[in-house]
């Protein structure tokens, strides 16, 4: 695999399971994840995994944690 693929059935489902995981962690969880994805060795899965982490750490600095 060298990619999630949005469009993809089974991939979408893993997608949204990651983001649901991530927009209900808390702070230390997703500083936890972010720093396990920043790990990875470079390949687009990993890109796109750093890539929510992101996401998340921005929308719980928005909210003042997780939902």
């Amino acid at each position: 695999m060298s990619a999630l693929n949005p469009t993809d059935p089974v991939d979408a489902v893993v997608l949204r399971h990651i983001t649901w995981d991530l927009d209900r962690a808390t702070d230390a969880e997703v500083a936890d994840r972010a720093a396990e994805y920043a790990a990875l060795l470079p390949s687009p899965v990993a890109t796109g995994l750093r890539h929510l982490a992101e996401c998340a750490q921005e929308q719980h600095r928005i909210t003042g944690g997780a939902r």
